[in-house]
């Protein structure tokens, strides 16, 4: 327990990347994080994700997993990210509609730490992202790889 309380003290803010393609999901999250006192970056697709995440290295990203038409799709951002060495660290959480375990796994083996549902639970959003956070902080403090897993 200490080592998560002395990790939660290196973020005076975290940097959360959003991303999504429906402008009131990208607006609700936003706000979702920014209640949560962390700055906010943002993308409506896979490509400018992919951008931002490599030029602000953010701590946690909410990816949308269906990204409509445009391509990457937000499974294939996740992977590019995870094979780069200097953005292999983010912590993702995949955002979907998309329920079904089957999915759910694809999300995982893509390189996804967590999952949260579409529609919201607000609540349940922010508990993730908190959960999130606390992976990020543990990872900037060892700053060893991990293996891909749940948050």
């Amino acid at each position: 327990m200490q080592q998560i309380t002395d990790a939660l003290k290196t973020f005076d803010m975290a940097t959360v990347l959003v991303v999504d393609d429906y402008p009131s999901c990208l607006e609700l999250l936003r706000l979702l994080v920014r209640d949560a006192g962390h700055a906010v970056l943002e993308a409506s697709d896979g490509l400018t994700a992919l951008a931002i995440a490599r030029t602000w290295k953010p701590d946690v990203i909410l990816l949308d997993i269906d990204l409509g038409f445009g391509r990457p799709g937000g499974l294939e951002v996740a992977r590019q990210l995870k094979r780069d060495p200097s953005t292999s660290m983010i912590v993702i959480v995949a955002v979907s509609a998309l329920v079904m375990p089957e999915e759910q796994q694809r999300m995982f083996d893509a390189g996804c730490d967590a999952y949260v549902s579409k529609p919201f639970d607000c609540v349940h959003v922010q508990r993730v992202l908190g959960q999130a956070l606390v992976l990020a902080a543990l990872l900037r403090r060892s700053e060893t790889p991990r293996a891909i897993g749940h948050a």
